[in-house]
């Protein structure tokens, strides 16, 4: 009898801890989401999202015209958006910690910029019709001057869209075992990836090409977003033109420079409408994402496999356009900015699977065309 007594009260205790286990990680679950909106209109959004029932409150906006690419500061407190107009672009820069009140803007500018890096108080654009890369010191959320502007000067096969160079991506590796931080960027109009190593002189942060430089993708390709998978040393690079994937496996070399090697290539969309968009890596590091537009829009799901290579488990229909998309930290839910029809599509993701359903929840950006999305 004491032995069942005994064996009753271990049981218990061991549900005891189960319970409170899980009552800590539902505790931890992030109950609200606090999601910033570009747009091809006259302002930015800053939206709060109840994570259970997809309810949604606009908090504050912001008057920027066509904020097609933005960026947080590292600590949050400052929110910078780019102004993609032309010979009138600019990047601007506001407090995300008071209202999202104005601070700086800068109109001495390459033409178009359609995206902004922030890394250790400096920014980074890709100046699309510029074919530049421009580099801007910040203090304060103040944006000063560009310290440097890399041109370039590229055509490819594609005559319409490759008459010259389009850079459309600029994002910094900066993996812990390495000993330099690497900026990459793409070359839509050139087909190429460039790579220069960051550094910093007498307290200014300077880009010095990498060796090599660049890395030449296939012809008419169109390379446009790219991914980081530190955890497998690996890049993905989604290709506009052609909705190919392709994998790169990378590593810092005996002379601090960075070597890509291509290991595989996937074709992730078929229509041959030349619209992909977006790539994003699921938290768990399991799957991979992307989207296409303007024929079948959907987002592409894919696995990635023990030894890195990838494959298409599936495709998940969206509505028009479905040009950015964002995954929650907890890689339960996904984001979708469809521009055409001027909403935010909610899906949640399959933690066994990859897969993802509907949930029938938007939000509704008031004004404006959602196309870019970020998750504080």
């Amino acid at each position: 009898m004491k032995l069942v007594n005994s064996l009753s009260f271990t049981f218990l205790l061991v549900f005891a801890a189960l319970a409170f286990s899980s009552c800590r990680q539902t505790n931890n679950y992030e109950k609200h989401i606090t999601l910033y909106v570009g747009t091809y209109g006259d302002s930015l959004f800053k939206y709060s999202i109840d994570t259970k029932s997809f309810e949604y409150n606009k908090i504050e906006s912001a008057a920027v015209c066509n904020s097609s690419y933005i960026a947080l500061s590292d600590n949050g407190r400052y929110l910078f958006a780019v102004t993609e107009s032309g010979d009138n672009s600019k990047i601007s820069s506001f407090d995300n910690k008071n209202g999202l009140k104005f601070i700086s803007s800068n109109e001495n500018i390459a033409k178009d910029p359609c995206y902004i890096s922030y890394f250790k108080e400096y920014l980074f654009t890709a100046d699309y019709s510029g074919g530049s890369i421009s580099v801007y010191p910040t203090d304060s959320g103040i944006i000063n001057p560009a310290s440097q502007v890399m041109q370039f000067c590229g055509q490819g096969p594609n005559i319409i869209r490759q008459a010259s160079s389009h850079i459309h991506t600029v994002r910094i590796l900066s993996d812990p075992e390495f000993t330099d931080n690497y900026l990459i960027a793409t070359d839509l109009g050139d087909d190429k990836l460039y790579i220069f190593k960051i550094e910093n002189s007498n307290g200014k942060m300077k880009c010095i090409p990498n060796n090599p430089y660049y890395i030449k993708t296939a012809p008419g390709s169109g390379p446009r977003h790219l991914e980081f998978d530190i955890a497998r040393n690996q890049i993905y690079l989604l290709s506009e033109l052609s909705g190919t994937i392709s994998t790169y496996s990378y590593s810092e070399q005996s002379d601090n420079n960075l070597g890509l090697s291509l290991k595989q290539e996937i074709l992730a969309d078929s229509t041959d409408i030349q619209a992909s968009a977006d790539i994003h890596l699921h938290p768990d590091g399991k799957y991979l994402y992307s989207s296409h537009r303007k024929m079948n829009d959907r987002i592409a799901i894919m696995e990635i496999a023990d030894n890195g290579t990838i494959s298409i488990v599936g495709y998940q229909p969206t509505a028009g356009h479905p040009r950015n998309f964002v995954i929650n930290k907890e890689g339960t839910l996904m984001f979708v900015a469809s521009k055409d029809e001027q909403l935010i599509q909610i899906f949640t993701i399959n933690p066994e699977s990859g897969l993802l359903t509907d949930t029938g929840h938007t939000i509704d950006v008031e004004s404006g065309y959602p196309v870019c999305i970020l998750i504080e």
